[in-house]
């Protein structure tokens, strides 16, 4: 929220924020002549009365750690960071990073406490290096779903894909990285 804003309430007037915002970035000022800025973005509702009752999630990140992301990595191991400890005990995480080699860093995980602190500790391990072979990090990342038993599968199930998105290894052109995601989905519905 900007300086001297007043927090928006609810529709009730209960005075507890309806939507909290927050940005970060690695600048400490951003010219007009930037055209490229990472930021965090941090979107927070009020909770809702129901949300402890929410289906577990399992989330597998692919994480794209090549040299091209030196300078997005510090802002990108705070998002993972940051992440991690909003999954509760029964989500699960898995942490795939990706150069020009696949790595899976944590497999599916609970995110207990001891969860929370492997994942940390794999986020923290990551170094920037080598090439990106995109490709190869997001199809790691949804075989992770072969792993899970059906009956241990939850109702929410994400991959997200951090990169900047400059593939140079491994299949490196759009449509075909598309269908190649298209065919291991098609082979994890037909496992499932």
């Amino acid at each position: 929220m900007g300086g001297g804003d007043k927090p928006k309430t609810d529709r009730q007037g209960s005075g507890q924020e309806a939507l909290h915002l927050e940005a970060f970035t690695d600048y400490e000022r951003i010219t007009p002549a930037q055209t490229d800025v990472m930021v965090l973005a941090s979107v927070k509702a009020a909770p809702r009365e129901d949300e402890e009752r929410r289906a577990p999630i399992t989330i597998c990140a692919a994480i794209d750690r090549s040299g091209s992301m030196n300078k997005h990595l510090p802002l990108l191991k705070e998002t993972l960071k940051f992440m991690v400890q909003q999954l509760r005990s029964d989500d699960r995480l898995s942490l795939i990073s990706f150069d020009h080699e696949v790595k899976v860093e944590l497999p599916l995980t609970n995110m207990d406490a001891a969860g929370k602190t492997h994942a940390e500790k794999a986020i923290d391990g990551m170094k920037d290096r080598g090439q990106t072979n995109l490709s190869g990090g997001l199809i790691a990342a949804l075989q992770q779903f072969y792993n899970v038993p059906s009956a241990d599968a939850s109702l929410v199930e994400s991959v997200l894909l951090f990169t900047d998105g400059k593939a140079n290894v491994g299949i490196t052109d759009t449509p075909t990285i598309e269908r190649a995601t298209r065919y291991t989905c098609s082979l994890m519905s037909a496992v499932l």
